[in-house]
């Protein structure tokens, strides 16, 4: 099922609040629409589906003081609301959430940006229980007393609240920062990143590994190369592990607006990037987990103007998706789907066809945290090779694709995963062979 939400105008000349969900063939199921207590604008940006079928969407939504309230809905899977909560800050004037998580036991946590009382905006993170009572809030003001926001939300299965945007420093602009807090709302840590311009820097996009470590992604300001991509890796403490910043051939601006971690714990991010005569393109780029860039991927539209991407994910194959908008030849602005391919890791041995298929066993086994997978293949065809932890579970899929025949290995860098032992399985038309390895941190 597909669910979309945003705002729609009404019969009125004013916008409301439209989730819509569809079916697998695209067939809608059903809309519902929200109209404030102001009866004026209201625009959902955020929408999160539970793993029971909830759906839940928060935004703004102006009240009766004509002032945007936060406005967070819950409906069950049929499209029925479930409850309605709105958040009025102290300055009494604009908030705004802009993302929403919901944890396994129906918590719901918005984060956004709230008008506080002669503080301007303050960075703002909310938590409801599943009945949609407000559990606790928390505001962050930073050290500039200016304009702090917060772009990208998170919660690990300890209920602990991970958040990441900006705030208004001391003579430094907007610093980048990244907040803690335990499952009571309590701060853990604080970090901020100022770059070497000490101009304006943002984190934009943020995710969570299964150790614990924290990854966000942004920009930030460079001393002469403008805005950069910027993305940090810190541990489950909060220290610092590695920071790496991009900065295209245009020596222009960049900012990175969407990060994704695949299986093995490879961090992905893109956003847009000034070129060389191409004016900004999407740009994507991919780490592992020591932060050492592995690849960078450019698109450049047909009407090389603007093209910036927005939004990045992975599948099991490994394969990249990007979304955003692109110039094209007669129009200002279209929208762009790209997909990205990988075979990182996989190295031809041999070209010489082997007399049948086979699974070698791993080398060095056991392993930390790299090991090569040998395999063979006597002839050309489709070659599925995939990684399954102890209880069956599928954790990554290494290679997916049409291989010649061939003597093939497979780095594998497990850096992402846990000690303990796993199974892979080289599986073809008419071949499937599964051997164990293990793991040792």
């Amino acid at each position: 099922n597909v669910y979309v939400t945003g705002s729609s105008f009404g019969s009125g000349s004013n916008t409301d609040y439209v989730t819509i969900k569809y079916n697998s063939e695209g067939v809608q199921q059903w809309v519902q629409r929200y109209n404030g207590t102001g009866n004026a604008q209201d625009n959902a940006y955020a929408i999160f589906i539970d793993v029971t079928g909830y759906i839940y969407v928060t935004g703004t939504s102006i009240g009766s003081g004509n002032d945007y309230d936060g406005a967070t809905i819950k409906y069950n899977a049929a499209g029925v609301q479930q409850w309605v909560q709105r958040y009025s800050g102290p300055g009494n004037s604009t908030d705004s959430p802009s993302s929403i998580v919901v944890d396994g036991s129906g918590n719901v946590y918005i984060a956004g940006y709230s008008v506080g009382i002669g503080t301007s905006l303050d960075c703002l993170t909310l938590k409801y229980n599943s009945a949609g009572v407000l559990q606790w809030e928390k505001r962050y003001n930073g050290p500039g007393n200016t304009a702090d926001n917060i772009n990208s939300l998170a919660v690990d299965d300890s209920g602990n609240v991970y958040i990441a945007g900006f705030i208004g420093g001391s003579g430094t602009g907007n610093d980048g920062v990244t907040i803690k807090y335990n499952t009571s709302g309590v701060q853990q840590w604080m970090q901020t990143f100022n770059g070497p311009g000490n101009g304006n820097d943002n984190a934009r996009s943020l995710a969570l590994d299964a150790d614990g470590n924290v990854y966000i992604t942004g920009y930030s300001t460079g001393s002469t190369s403008g805005a950069d991509f910027t993305t940090i890796k810190y541990n489950s403490a909060g220290v610092q592990q590695w920071l790496q910043t991009y900065n295209g051939p245009g020596n222009g601006e960049e900012d990175a607006y969407s990060l994704v971690l695949d299986a093995m714990g490879n961090i992905y991010i893109t956003g847009y990037s000034a070129g060389s005569g191409t004016n900004l393109d999407c740009a994507t780029v991919k780490y592992n987990t020591q932060g050492v860039q592995q690849w960078q991927q450019r698109y450049n539209g047909p009407g090389n103007g603007y093209d910036e991407a927005r939004k990045i994910t992975i599948d099991t194959a490994g394969n990249v998706y990007i979304a955003g908008t692109s110039r094209g030849l007669t129009s200002a602005s279209d929208y762009v789907v790209i997909k990205y391919s990988q075979t990182i890791g996989i190295q031809t041995i041999s070209n010489e066809i082997p007399s049948g298929y086979r699974l070698e066993q791993n080398y060095p086994n056991p392993f930390n945290p790299v090991t090569n997978i040998k395999f063979s293949v006597p002839k050309s065809g489709f070659v599925s090779l995939k990684v399954f932890d102890i209880s069956g579970k599928e954790v990554s899929s290494l290679v997916s694709s049409v291989l010649n025949a061939g003597v093939y290995n497979y780095e594998l860098d497990a850096s992402g995963l846990s000690s303990g032992a796993y199974f892979y399985r080289l599986s073809t038309e008419n071949f499937n062979e599964v051997r164990k390895m293990i793991l040792v941190k």
